[in-house]
């Protein structure tokens, strides 16, 4: 993208979000990719499994919150 303008590239950018962080986790004996949101709280968005079984429970699909606490 290329943007004409006489305002610093500092003032045109500023409030926009970083990225957000991901991390891969193991809860509950699965294998999950979690977004952190700014109060540390986790929400899966991607489970790593070959069970296909495991991608019909619903406590495994993108989107639940989970409670993890690192050890």
């Amino acid at each position: 993208m290329l943007i004409w303008s006489i305002v610093p590239a500092d003032l045109l950018w500023q409030g926009f979000e970083e990225p957000p962080k991901r991390e891969e986790i193991v809860w509950q004996g699965k294998t999950v990719q979690v977004l952190v949101d700014e109060k540390g709280q986790k929400t899966i968005e991607r489970l790593y499994s070959s069970d296909p079984a495991d991608f019909l429970q619903k406590n495994w699909q993108p989107g639940q919150k989970i409670f993890w606490q690192q050890k």
